[in-house]
């Protein structure tokens, strides 16, 4: 038998006790478990590579600029594209002459404006002669850096330029005696900034667009009334009226206080005296107003791309978090009535349990205005109390001064006012409207919408 398995094994027969896996592999009467290594079996070619390998050769084009951003007209992005022709020299002091009759005088790089000089246009009268448009920096052409941009209609820009449109921090003086001073994007005055009006009031808040957008407040300097509102649109929703002097929200601090000083004192010398306001009769107005707020917030974060950008910086909270404040204060001092209310060594415990970074700036600042509102004979923080310093809460720069509307450039701002506006030669800002040609304040329907 075994003679027998040897001679079936050495013909390569099968003795039924063998791996169907097994193979012989030739005369040497070897076997192998495993495929060959040496001669591997070809994979089929992927479909998308041989169609790339089968199309014709694609050449590599040059990149193409990209896309601006700006919104602005090929005549005000390029006043000076055409036959450019000039004494001028790279990096010297040149003359330009573009077709459309413009001149550029300054300096020169490779026949476009590069530095500092000014562009006179045409004047539209058919006399001839020329007036001048914009003095500032330029860089290849394009109104690049801190310039100053006249206008037709007599209203003058002064502030930063990125390719040719107001970009950054700058301030417009209106024809009527108003002037914006603060951010600047995409041409448009969009981010944080203050608004002086010609009557003497004042706006300092958050704009979108060349509108009033989110918290607010309005200084009405000749009511001696300080408006803190919601706005959309440039219209406000909801807000608080306050005497100017009231320093419960929004207090009066550098140049506002000096301005709100020296018209107190104009009134008094006059025999004008501003009415006090009555007080409020609901038992907690600030529950009703934070309600109203919430649904205001957010309309914003479920609008556009751009309010959601609003809602995000303006350093105020989201209705979500104004919720959940709410609701953790709700939970931990068992109510909102009138009769409850939270110590301040709670207030921590309850920031965490609203979803507040405890160790963020933010949340810092907001403590310690929750710690002022605290009752001075319970020494508990009620709910009325809480929700006023939730709803008006902004968060701020901690190196600029509370109520400042600018900080250290305010004064600057003013001073430029008072020389842009004293035109008959009469000192000083605010004086008497009818002597300066200003609106009064009934004749200006964006503080009679405001004051109301």
């Amino acid at each position: 038998m075994g003679d027998t398995a040897r001679f079936n094994e050495g013909y390569g027969q099968s003795t039924g006790d063998e791996s169907p896996s097994r193979r012989m592999t030739g005369r040497s009467h070897t076997y192998t478990d495993v495929p060959s290594t040496k001669y591997q079996e070809r994979e089929a070619v992927n479909k998308v590579t041989l169609r790339r390998a089968q199309s014709p050769p694609r050449p590599t084009l040059p990149r193409r600029p990209a896309a601006r951003s700006w919104n602005s007209t090929a005549k005000e992005r390029n006043p000076l594209t055409s036959c450019l022709t000039g004494p001028g020299r790279a990096g010297k002091y040149g003359e330009l002459i573009a077709q459309s009759g413009s001149r550029y005088e300054g300096e020169v790089l490779a026949g476009r404006p590069h530095g500092v000089g000014k562009l006179f246009v045409p004047k539209g009268n058919g006399k001839g002669g020329f007036t001048l448009e914009y003095e500032g920096e330029w860089a290849q052409g394009t109104k690049v850096g801190t310039g100053t941009r006249y206008y037709p209609n007599g209203e003058t820009y002064s502030g930063d330029f990125v390719t040719n449109v107001r970009h950054g921090r700058g301030r417009y003086f209106f024809a009527n005696g108003d002037m914006y001073a603060g951010d600047w994007l995409d041409d448009k005055r969009t981010g944080h900034g203050t608004y002086y009006y010609a009557n003497g009031d004042i706006f300092t808040g958050n704009f979108n667009k060349d509108c009033k957008e989110g918290m607010g407040t309005l200084y009405m300097m000749n009511r001696q009334r300080k408006y803190v509102a919601e706005y959309v649109k440039g219209q406000p929703k909801c807000g608080t009226m306050l005497d100017l002097d009231d320093e419960d929200l929004e207090p009066l601090r550098g140049q506002l206080k000096a301005l709100a000083l020296q018209k107190q004192l104009d009134m008094a010398a006059s025999g004008l005296a501003a009415r006090r306001l009555p007080e409020i009769e609901l038992l907690q107005p600030n529950k009703v107003l934070g309600e109203q707020l919430v649904g205001v917030r957010k309309g914003r974060t479920e609008g556009t791309k751009d309010l959601k950008a609003v809602q995000g910086n303006s350093g105020s909270l989201s209705d979500k978090e104004i919720e959940m404040l709410r609701h953790s204060y709700t939970l931990m001092a068992g109510g909102d009535d009138t009769k409850v209310g939270l110590l301040p060594h709670q207030l921590r415990e309850l920031c965490v349990m609203a979803g507040l970074d405890p160790a963020a700036e933010a949340t810092r600042q907001l403590v310690e205005l929750m710690l002022l509102r605290r009752n001075e004979k319970t020494g508990r923080i009620h709910f009325d109390e809480f929700m006023k310093v939730v709803i008006h809460f902004q968060e701020m720069d901690p190196d600029t001064e509370l109520g400042d509307p600018e900080g250290e450039d305010n004064e600057e701002f003013v001073d430029e006012t008072e020389i842009y506006q004293d035109d008959d030669g009469d000192e000083g800002v605010y004086e008497d409207e009818t002597d300066l040609g200003m609106p009064s304040v009934a004749e200006d329907p964006v503080n009679e919408q405001e004051g109301q």
